[in-house]
This record gives structure tokens, C-alpha cells and sequence, in this order.
């Protein structure tokens, strides 16, 4: 009997994040960096305040994001937004599902 109750706590010590602390998502509208938490900041994204990182690739954007280009012809900014390709309905509160001219790409601002 010891042994399965040490066997439970090993097991709850074992499954990492509180289950009642809240998950910022890539792209979730903000005002300011505290809203982002330790991996995004608040930043403007094409007149929206967006929780986002600069990137150089999906993969630097989490499994819910997409690295996109939102600068300007000659001035390019990557950044991460929360991809909504397929489903125009998964974007936070607040922002909707665009299609980007510069990727082959939908995310939401």
C-alpha cells in the first residue's frame, strides 16, 4: 500500500504544469507584455496588439503557430502569429483568420 501511494505522488510530481494555470496562446490579443507570459511579448502586428515572437521559422512558433513575414516590401519582419489554416474558427477572441500575400499561409490577426 506504501509503495502505490509513493508510486501516485511520483506520478503527480511527474505531470509538469499546474492543471489551473492559464496558457498564453501565440497570437492571443494583449496590452501588455505581463498578458504574453515569459515566451511572447506585446507587440503591434498590422494594428493589432497580438501576443507574438520574432521567428525565422514555423518551428520557432510553438505547435499553434506560424512564422510570417507582416513587414513591407524591402523591410521584411517575421514574427509568429497563431495559424488558422482550415479553420477559420480557431482563432482567439478578438483577431480572425487572414490569408498573408507574402505566405502561402492563413493566420490570425
Amino acid at each position: 500500500m506504501i509503495r502505490l501511494a509513493a508510486l501516485g505522488v511520483l506520478v503527480a510530481a511527474a505531470c509538469g504544469d499546474e492543471p489551473w494555470a492559464e496558457r498564453v496562446v501565440v497570437g492571443a490579443p494583449c496590452t501588455d507584455d505581463a498578458a504574453c507570459g515569459a515566451d511572447f511579448a506585446c507587440e503591434d502586428v498590422g494594428g493589432s496588439t497580438l501576443c507574438t515572437a520574432h521567428c525565422s521559422q514555423d518551428a520557432d512558433c510553438g505547435t499553434e503557430g506560424r512564422c510570417v513575414d507582416v513587414g513591407t516590401l524591402g523591410d521584411p519582419m517575421r514574427t509568429c502569429l497563431r495559424s488558422c489554416d482550415g479553420d477559420p474558427d480557431s482563432c482567439p477572441e478578438g483577431t480572425a483568420c487572414v490569408v498573408w500575400t507574402s505566405e502561402p499561409a492563413a493566420a490570425c490577426r
